[in-house]
């Protein structure tokens, strides 16, 4: 990575290795930590490919052009908002969203090809999701005002501008993160450590924690003894980790497992997040947000048919296949929430929230009883956004 040849070559392929952060932590872990010195976009859980580009960019002269094919973590993870900044110091002329092509047909890679030219003569940019190697199925044109504002490009990849306003409206409200605590539940090492103190128990011991991850949780469901829970090869009806165990694991973990909480699946079609008074340790590839006076409003917020919408526009390349969307701590993080001001709003939140936790928990539940009580929540919520008749159209067709 230090050898100009090296480069040279990788511009002319233009396809850099993609490695990610955890190969690299394995695999060369002194490699890593020199690089993260060397070049100043290698921040986070930086992968391989963005030091290409940041390298790349700094080897062309005046006037010329990049154009690489690499994940669409490129305008979606927070890892690379340092790198987009420096793509932004310049032209970028186009981006185009292979995710719905099979271009690799031997990785799972969702990705994007950039043109950037090292000029300060800004235009319009266009933004392209692909039907085809060549087949243009979608394509925005962003002006460079509206483009260059922010480095939240993702949302550009949609193409109705009604959607694109709805965004922009909603996120003028604070994000998650400032109002209140917002985590992985637990990390790789971590996942792997609650595997071996795991078992199943449908007892009501005080000793232990109930135990739930994404494949467990529904929007204001829980599944813990109604379907099997699978983690890491296994599969449990009633899973459990001894408080005493956990403990001696992480206290943090403990404390959060103890705390009351909004718990969220991380692989799905829409946000699904359940409400939990402090009953269950929350697993791998789930978030957890919690430390905020009014988190069952937060549930409500989170579960709305907006809030997916708002997903599903500002992350839109984070979509997977069959239409599942990566959901993880960072993208929470970031997401707008508008509380109410009024008591009365909380409250009713709050007893709405209740209200279908009880239904879906009950085996006599009607699904137009469900309905009925998620469709006020949703107006509830559109009303704290300030949409309009049309606005709300648009997000619900």
């Amino acid at each position: 990575l230090n050898s100009p040849y090296f480069f040279s070559l990788c511009l002319t392929s233009a396809n850099p290795p993609y490695v990610d952060s955890e190969e690299m932590t394995r695999s060369m872990p002194e490699q890593r930590e020199l690089y993260t010195k060397k070049y100043s976009c290698a921040k986070g859980n930086w992968d391989l490919f963005v030091l290409f580009i940041e390298k790349g960019m700094d080897l062309l002269a005046a006037n010329k052009t990049i154009s690489y094919i690499v994940p669409n973590k490129l305008i979606s993870a927070p890892y690379t908002e340092t790198l987009r900044k420096k793509m932004a110091k310049n032209r970028v002329i186009e981006i185009r969203d292979y995710s719905n092509v099979n271009v690799f047909k031997e990785a799972a890679v969702y990705p994007v090809v950039f043109r950037v030219e090292i000029s300060n003569n800004r235009t319009p940019v266009k933004m392209d999701v692909m039907d085809g190697m060549e087949l243009v199925g979608n394509q925005n044109t962003i002006s460079p005002e509206k483009f260059y504002a922010d480095i939240n490009w993702d949302k550009y990849f949609n193409t109705s501008a009604e959607a694109l306003s709805i965004v922009d409206k909603m996120a003028k409200f604070p994000i998650l993160s400032s109002i209140a605590d917002v985590n992985g539940a637990a990390t790789v090492g971590e996942a792997y450590l609650v595997k071996e103190f795991m078992y199943d128990d449908d007892g009501n011991d005080d000793s232990v924690m109930k135990f739930i991850n994404t494949g467990g949780i529904d929007k204001y469901k829980s599944f813990y003894g109604i379907e099997y829970i699978r983690y890491l090869k296994g599969k449990y009806m009633y899973p459990v980790v001894k408080v005493a165990d956990l403990k001696n694991m992480s206290v943090k973990r403990f404390n959060e497992s103890q705390s009351e909480k909004i718990i969220i699946g991380g692989m799905n079609k829409v946000l699904e997040c359940f409400y939990d008074d402090g009953n269950y340790l929350a697993g791998k590839s789930t978030t957890i947000v919690y430390n905020n006076p009014y988190l069952k409003v937060i549930t409500a917020i989170l579960n709305s048919t907006l809030m997916s919408f708002y997903y599903a526009t500002f992350y839109n390349s984070m979509s997977l296949a069959d239409g599942f969307y990566r959901i993880g701590a960072p993208q929470i993080k970031a997401l707008p929430i508008a509380l109410p001001d009024d008591d009365v709003t909380i409250e009713t939140l709050e007893n709405l929230v209740d209200e279908t936790q009880k239904l879906l928990k009950s085996l006599q539940e009607s699904d137009r009883e469900v309905q009925n009580v998620l469709k006020q929540i949703d107006n509830i919520v559109y009303k704290l956004y300030g949409l309009t008749d049309s606005e709300i159209s648009c997000v619900e067709n």
